[in-house]
């Protein structure tokens, strides 16, 4: 995640876009899958994700978790088709 989400940045910046606006519309123009979680969002945060995206992930997610919240490994563990 960390190496993406650092190109994914690099890009937007070169071009002037705003990461989140061109994440979703990169998403919808070309039909991205749903997201699934649950989502380790104490890894996206040390990758550099910021908050605004992990509540845009979790709202893509349709997970009604609220405020986004501090999740360990358990989250990963949670998911058997994850190796670890």
């Amino acid at each position: 995640m960390l190496i993406g989400n650092r190109w994914f940045r690099h890009l937007c910046e070169g071009g002037k876009l705003d990461p989140h606006a061109t994440y979703a519309r990169l998403a919808d123009q070309y039909h991205a899958p749903k997201l699934r979680g649950p989502f380790n969002f104490e890894a996206r945060r040390e990758a550099g994700f910021d908050e605004a995206e992990l509540a845009a992930l979790t709202k893509l997610a349709g997970l009604d978790e609220g405020p986004v919240a501090s999740t360990g490994p358990t989250a990963v563990a949670e998911r058997p088709e994850v190796e670890l």
